[in-house]
C-alpha cells in the first residue's frame, strides 16, 4: 500500500505496480464520490481507493477584480 497524490497513471497500472481493487471495494463503491472514484479506475476496473476528499475554496474581494478590469467566472 502507497499514496499517490492524485491517483495512478496508466503506466503504473500496465507495469503491475497497481492491483485491481475492484472485487475488495465491491458495493461499497457507492460510498465514495463518482467523480473521485472516476480517477482510480481504468477499463471498468478499479485500481485506487481515496484516503481523502480535500475541498478547495477560491475567496476573492470583486473590488479588486473589478479595479483590475477582471470580471469574475
Amino acid at each position: 500500500m502507497f499514496e499517490v497524490e492524485q491517483g495512478g497513471t496508466l503506466d503504473m497500472i500496465r507495469s503491475g505496480q497497481l492491483a485491481d481493487l475492484t472485487e475488495l471495494i465491491g458495493d461499497r463503491v457507492s460510498e465514495f464520490n463518482p467523480s473521485v472514484m472516476q480517477r482510480f479506475t481504468f477499463e471498468g476496473r478499479i485500481y485506487g481507493i481515496p484516503q481523502t476528499i480535500d475541498t478547495q475554496l477560491l475567496y476573492y474581494r470583486p473590488s479588486l477584480l473589478e479595479a483590475a478590469g477582471v470580471a469574475p467566472p
